[in-house]
C-alpha cells in the first residue's frame, strides 16, 4: 500500500498540475437572446450550440477581430455562417482566412487557458486574415489519453477547421506544455512528404511554452524541477532518490493516465520505440515527426528559467544542462523575458535547404547493433541525449523567462488564470510582439 506520505504528497502535485479556467470577465457565451434565435433560425446550424461558442471581451471602442472556436464534435457551418468575437454580440462573417493559429492546451486544461494569450495576439496583429482557434479536443481529462491519442484527436479536429475554410495556405501551432507534444504528433502524421505541407497548409510558425520536448525523468535534461528540488535537500535526498525513482513515473501514471506514462517513457519495449521518442523519428506508414517539425520555417521555446515544478527550464528550451545561461538569469531581479536569442536562430535560412535534406536518416546516431527499443532499454538517459541532440539539429529561438518567488511559473507563463496567473502577462505580450515579428520576417 502506497505510504501515507506519498498519498499526500501526490495530492499536492495534482493540484500543481491542474489548470482551472480562467475567469468569466474574459470568455463569455452568447447571451439568452441569440440561444433563443439559434434555436428557431431556419439557417441556424443545429450543431453550433452556446458552449461552441465564445465571445472575446474586447475594450471599448477597440475595432472587433474575426475569431472562431470549435470543438472536436462540432459539425463546421460554411465560412458565411461562422460567428465571429465582437462587442455587441456575434455576427455572421465572409471574412476569407488565410493563416489558421491553433492554441493547444495543457494536461486536465481546457480552452479558457488560452483566452488572455489568445486576445492579446488578437490586439497585437490586428490581422484578419489569421484565424486564432483554441483546441478543443482534449480537454480536461480527455487530454489523459496519451500523447498519440491525443495528437490523432488533435490532427482530426485540424482538418475539419481546413476543411471548412479553403482560403486557408499557411498554419501555426502556439502550444503550451504537453500541448507541444501533442502538435507535434498531429503535424506528423498530417505531413505531405512529397509536397512538404502540414494538412496541406504551408508549415509557419511552431511556438513552443514550457513544453517537456525531452518527456520527464528524475535527473538530467528531462527531470521534474519539483523532483530536483526535493533531491537538494541535504541528507533528505538519500531517502527521497529511491522514492522517486520508484514511484514518480507510477504516481503520475495514476494521476495522467497514458498521458503521464509516455512523459515517462513507460511505454517502449525492445520492439517499439516509445511514443516521445518517436517525435523525433520518421516512421514510415505511421508519421514523418521529425520531418514535419523540421519543415517550419520557425520554431521558437519559451521556457521557464525558474520557479516551473512541472517542465525544467533545459527540457523546454531544448538545451543541455551545461548550455543554460544561469548566471545572466540568476542575477536579474526582473519578472518576465531575461534571455532571448535572436528571432533568425530559429528560422531555416536559403543555405539551410540541403541540411534539412540532410536530416532525412531518422535513426541516424542510434547505432546498428541494437533496435530502439533494445537502446532504450540499456540506456535510458541514452534516449534523452538522443532526443535532445535531434531537436538540437534544427534551428531554435530560444527565449528564456523568470518569474521568481512562485513555484506557480508554468501557469504563470502563459496566464492561464486570469488573476492568479496575471504576474505572467509580460512574458504573454512578449511572444505577442514576437509572433508578429516573425510574421513580417517571413512575409519579406
Amino acid at each position: 500500500m502506497m505510504p501515507e506520505t506519498l498519498v499526500k504528497t501526490a495530492s499536492v502535485i495534482s493540484s500543481w498540475f491542474s489548470t482551472p479556467s480562467s475567469e468569466p470577465a474574459i470568455i463569455v457565451g452568447p447571451s439568452s437572446e441569440h440561444q433563443e434565435r439559434l434555436k428557431t433560425s431556419e439557417d441556424a446550424n443545429p450543431d453550433l450550440l452556446a458552449d461552441d461558442l465564445v465571445v472575446a471581451k474586447c475594450a471599448e471602442n477597440e475595432a472587433p477581430f474575426r475569431t472562431a472556436q470549435y470543438s472536436s464534435n462540432t459539425a463546421f457551418p460554411e465560412p458565411a455562417e461562422i460567428c465571429d468575437d465582437t462587442c455587441g454580440g456575434i455576427e455572421k462573417t465572409a471574412v476569407e482566412y488565410e493563416h489558421l493559429v491553433m492554441m493547444v492546451h495543457g494536461v486536465s486544461g481546457d480552452p479558457d487557458n488560452f483566452a488572455v494569450l489568445k486576445e492579446v495576439f488578437e490586439g497585437q496583429l490586428q490581422d484578419e486574415s489569421v484565424l486564432i482557434v483554441r483546441s478543443q479536443a482534449n480537454r480536461k481529462e480527455g487530454s489523459h489519453d496519451g500523447v498519440e491519442a491525443c495528437g490523432q484527436k488533435l490532427a482530426r479536429e485540424v482538418r475539419r477547421i481546413v476543411g471548412e475554410h479553403k482560403s486557408l495556405k499557411r498554419i501555426s501551432f502556439v502550444a503550451f506544455s504537453i500541448g507541444g507534444l501533442f502538435s507535434r504528433y498531429a503535424c506528423g502524421v498530417a505531413f505531405d512528404p512529397k509536397t512538404k505541407t502540414v494538412f496541406g497548409l504551408e508549415p509557419c510558425h511552431f511556438l513552443s511554452i514550457a513544453s517537456p520536448h525531452l518527456g520527464c525523468h528524475v535527473e538530467g535534461e528531462a527531470q521534474v524541477p519539483f523532483i530536483g528540488w526535493g533531491l537538494r535537500v541535504p541528507y533528505v535526498d538519500m531517502v527521497l532518490k529511491p522514492v522517486f525513482d520508484l514511484f514518480a513515473a507510477s504516481v503520475t501514471k495514476i494521476m495522467y493516465g497514458a498521458s503521464g506514462r509516455h512523459l515517462f517513457l513507460d511505454d517502449g519495449d525492445a520492439a517499439t520505440e516509445p511514443t516521445i521518442l518517436k517525435l523525433v523519428l520518421d516512421i514510415p506508414g505511421e508519421g514523418h515527426f521529425f520531418s514535419s517539425l523540421a519543415q517550419f520555417r520557425t520554431r521558437v521555446c519559451y521556457a521557464n528559467a525558474c520557479g516551473d515544478a512541472l517542465v525544467g527550464w533545459a527540457n523546454a528550451s531544448v538545451r543541455k544542462e551545461s548550455e543554460l545561461p544561469r548566471e545572466k538569469c540568476e542575477e536579474l531581479e526582473l519578472i518576465g523575458v531575461v534571455a532571448e536569442a535572436p528571432l533568425q536562430d530559429g528560422c531555416w535560412g536559403n543555405s539551410d535547404e540541403k541540411k534539412l535534406e540532410g536530416l532525412a536518416d531518422p535513426r541516424d546516431g542510434l547505432g546498428k547493433e541494437h533496435s530502439v527499443g533494445d537502446f532504450l532499454i540499456l540506456n535510458r538517459k541514452g534516449v534523452v541525449r538522443f532526443m535532445l541532440s535531434k531537436l538540437q539539429m534544427l534551428p531554435w529561438c530560444r527565449i528564456d523567462v523568470a518569474i521568481k518567488n512562485t513555484f506557480l511559473a508554468h501557469t504563470n507563463i502563459i496566464v492561464a488564470r486570469k488573476t492568479l496567473d496575471s504576474v505572467g502577462l509580460p512574458v504573454v505580450e512578449h511572444m505577442a510582439h514576437r509572433f508578429s515579428d516573425l510574421e513580417r520576417m517571413v512575409k519579406m
